[in-house]
């Protein structure tokens, strides 16, 4: 007589029986100090690198029929903010979640006296950017949460961040959330299936772009593909879902990022029909997001900002044959030795969804590539073992310029010294609008082939070079120089009058981190009934500071 055994559990029930009962206790705790409360809470959405332009033309374009409804009914009103220089994700959300951003020149950088190469998308540096801002007391502090940011605004929780990358996974909640979303098949397949349709998206695009012969354009293979599955595909769908499961526990201020526009911007152009059609994926996730407040705790209040824009550009190196920091070393002389961080900008926390899938869903093959793409979490730039002759550190149209021969900065005549010509070589490449550099003599210089403007005096010699970069050109250089790990020289490449594109020193057609078109002009949408900006929100801590005054007339 044979005895029938019970049914074997199997692990993935296993999985979900126990998230099941984490997130229970976890929400009867939450429950017990957060009860159904009349008091708003503020949920800031971050489109990442959609400027005030891209906007107005996805809206007119109907890409973005959520955002542009509520605009018309007269729901939210659209206010302008310039960024300072760099315009870029570490500075501008350092600036926005802490109210400062000193010291961070570009999206990478070198510190001389370390010897130390600061990449903001490594996970171990952006750690230490994070660690430099943060005072404790950040907009989502003390018990907001932060979703698929570089900063954690001092959050209690957070979410696929990079400056806390390396650590959720051995944080329990954050991973039983993940674990519990995944678990669910019918998300498994949304997240398959978003990535498998963006990879496929970014390879067509691509190909058509060569056809038609669009320009400028870069090359778009599976390193791009594979990166936009991951951030317009999983990324962008799981932060919906922990920005609605943070609601429904009733958390004061959520952050979330939403970074595939960016990536896809980079790629093909800030306004092509592909980044475009990414901005109406977000648009829809922002609209899930607004549908689910009537479930949530408390009532919320919405903001969407951006934190740059990004700025059209044909790659310094399609354009010249020579990639920038090849230029600059034969303009030195023979045997110089170079280092410089190549890598384009993406977000690490693919590599933690990659593990997820992996475990869960045993998709191996397609979720390895995508982990081979992802930094390797917790870690930093490789350090080199001698130090270079010359480090370039690229972020957009600008560029950092390090002689790490000396520990200080070296001034325009210590450089004219050592490398005689080069500065002059450097002014009259066609692709560089405006050279900086600091003189024992003069001060601050800004230098252009038809003229110099003394920064520190505000005296002019000749054409002024900070025309072309727009109004806020000069504090915006003005206050790079006094950054203690500016370069020995910085680079501003030139920018087209009459279309606003620029050069980009890195690989890519869509760029910031410098001056010039649209990567300055970022937005902020709010609600039409708060009172408007009382003087123009200049630089990223005005942004942290009108958000502040914005908490304030919520808890009044």
């Amino acid at each position: 007589m044979s005895v029938r055994r019970p049914p074997r559990v199997t692990r993935r029930v296993a999985l979900l029986g126990a998230a099941g009962l984490v997130l229970l206790a976890d929400a009867i705790a939450r429950r017990r100090s957060v009860r159904q409360t009349s008091q708003p809470g503020l949920l800031v959405v971050q489109i990442d690198g959609l400027g005030l332009a891209a906007l107005r033309r996805a809206i007119d374009g109907s890409h973005a029929p959520f955002i542009g409804g509520l605009l018309s009914r007269g729901e939210v009103e659209l206010d302008p903010w310039f960024a300072l220089a760099p315009p870029t994700t570490p500075a501008s959300q350092a600036g926005i979640m802490h109210g400062h951003n000193d010291e961070i020149p570009g999206f990478r950088w070198y510190e001389k006296k370390e010897g130390r190469l600061l990449v903001a998308n490594h996970a171990g540096d952006a750690a230490e950017i994070a660690r430099r801002q943060s005072d404790g007391q950040g907009l989502l502090a003390p018990d907001g949460a932060s979703i698929g940011n570089l900063m954690t605004g001092d959050a209690r929780r957070t979410y696929l961040t990079m400056a806390t990358v390396a650590e959720e996974p051995r944080a329990p909640g954050t991973i039983i959330r993940l674990r519990t979303f995944l678990l669910s098949p019918l998300n498994g397949l949304r997240i398959v299936a978003g990535m498998v349709g963006e990879f496929v998206a970014e390879l067509y695009q691509g190909r058509r772009q060569v056809v038609r012969r669009v320009q400028p354009r870069m090359h778009r293979g599976f390193d791009s593909a594979i990166e936009r599955a991951v951030l317009n595909g999983a990324v962008r769908i799981l932060s919906t879902e922990l920005v609605m499961a943070e609601m429904r526990m009733g958390t004061p201020v959520i952050y979330v990022d939403f970074t595939g526009y960016d990536s896809i911007a980079h790629h093909s152009g800030p306004e092509r029909p592909e980044s475009l059609h990414a901005v109406r994926g977000i648009d829809h996730e922002i609209e899930r997001i607004v549908d689910a407040i009537p479930r949530a705790r408390r009532p919320y209040r919405l903001v969407v900002l951006s934190d740059h824009g990004q700025s059209l550009g044909r790659p310094f190196g399609e354009q010249y044959g020579q990639s920038l920091e090849q230029f600059v070393a034969g303009a030195m002389g023979d045997d110089i030795s170079v280092r410089a961080s190549t890598e384009t900008e993406h977000n690490e926390s693919g590599g933690i969804i990659a593990r997820e899938l992996t475990a869960l869903f045993g998709i191996g093959p397609l979720v390895d590539a995508i982990s081979n793409v992802s930094k390797r979490i917790g870690g930093g730039p490789e350090e080199a073992s001698e130090k270079p002759d010359l480090v370039v550190c690229a972020s957009g149209n600008l560029a950092h310029l390090y002689f790490p021969i000396d520990e200080s900065r070296m001034t325009m005549e210590d450089i004219e010294r050592r490398y005689p010509g080069l500065l002059d070589r450097l002014i009259d490449h066609p692709a560089i609008g405006c050279v900086l550099v600091r003189s024992s003599i003069e001060g601050a210089l800004a230098i252009s082939r038809a003229g110099r403007r003394r920064l520190d005096r505000d005296e002019l010699e000749g054409q002024d070079p900070l025309t072309p970069f727009g109004p806020l050109a000069a504090p915006s250089v003005r206050r790079l120089d006094g950054f203690s790990n500016v370069g020995d020289i910085v680079l501003l490449s030139i920018v087209d009058p009459t279309t606003g594109e620029v050069v980009s020193f890195e690989d890519l057609v869509g760029c910031h981190g410098g001056l010039g078109g649209a990567q300055s002009e970022p937005f902020i949408l709010r609600p039409a009934s708060w009172s408007p900006p009382r003087e123009p929100l200049v630089g990223a801590p005005s942004v942290h500071k009108q958000l502040r005054d914005w908490l304030l007339d919520l808890k009044a």
